[in-house]
Protein backbone atom coordinates (compact mmCIF):
# COMPACT_ATOMS: atom_id res chain seq x y z
CA UNK A 1 0.00 0.00 0.00
CA UNK A 2 1.42 3.40 -0.92
CA UNK A 3 0.73 6.71 0.74
CA UNK A 4 -1.15 8.19 -2.22
CA UNK A 5 -3.26 5.14 -3.05
CA UNK A 6 -5.41 5.43 0.08
CA UNK A 7 -5.96 9.23 0.04
CA UNK A 8 -5.46 9.13 3.83
CA UNK A 9 -2.51 10.06 6.02
CA UNK A 10 -0.50 7.14 7.34
CA UNK A 11 0.43 7.87 10.98
CA UNK A 12 2.81 5.74 13.03
CA UNK A 13 4.35 6.08 16.47
CA UNK A 14 8.12 6.14 16.90
CA UNK A 15 7.94 2.62 18.30
CA UNK A 16 6.16 1.39 15.17
CA UNK A 17 8.71 3.12 12.94
CA UNK A 18 11.65 1.56 14.80
CA UNK A 19 10.14 -1.91 14.44
CA UNK A 20 9.41 -1.43 10.75
CA UNK A 21 12.92 -0.09 10.05
CA UNK A 22 14.37 -3.17 11.76
CA UNK A 23 12.24 -5.37 9.47
CA UNK A 24 12.81 -3.46 6.22
CA UNK A 25 14.78 -0.23 5.80
CA UNK A 26 14.51 3.49 6.48
CA UNK A 27 13.97 4.05 2.77
CA UNK A 28 10.99 1.69 2.72
CA UNK A 29 9.51 3.30 5.84
CA UNK A 30 9.83 6.75 4.28
CA UNK A 31 7.79 5.51 1.32
CA UNK A 32 5.03 4.17 3.58
CA UNK A 33 4.46 6.77 6.31
CA UNK A 34 3.31 10.41 6.26
CA UNK A 35 3.47 11.33 9.97
CA UNK A 36 5.55 10.01 12.87
CA UNK A 37 4.27 10.87 16.34
CA UNK A 38 6.65 11.14 19.26
CA UNK A 39 4.07 11.22 22.04
CA UNK A 40 5.75 14.11 23.81
CA UNK A 41 3.76 16.93 25.35
CA UNK A 42 4.98 19.81 27.46
CA UNK A 43 2.55 21.80 29.64
CA UNK A 44 3.80 25.05 28.09
CA UNK A 45 2.92 23.93 24.55
CA UNK A 46 -0.80 24.34 25.21
CA UNK A 47 -0.57 27.47 27.36
CA UNK A 48 0.24 29.62 24.33
CA UNK A 49 -3.35 29.35 23.13
CA UNK A 50 -4.55 30.82 26.42
CA UNK A 51 -1.80 33.35 27.19
CA UNK A 52 -1.15 34.79 23.72
CA UNK A 53 -4.69 35.82 22.77
CA UNK A 54 -3.63 39.34 21.71
CA UNK A 55 -1.11 38.27 19.05
CA UNK A 56 -3.62 37.80 16.22
CA UNK A 57 -4.98 41.36 16.23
Amino acid sequence: MTKSSTKKAIVWTVTEVKAKVAETSITQVAKEVNVITTGTFEPMESSGAIINLGHTV
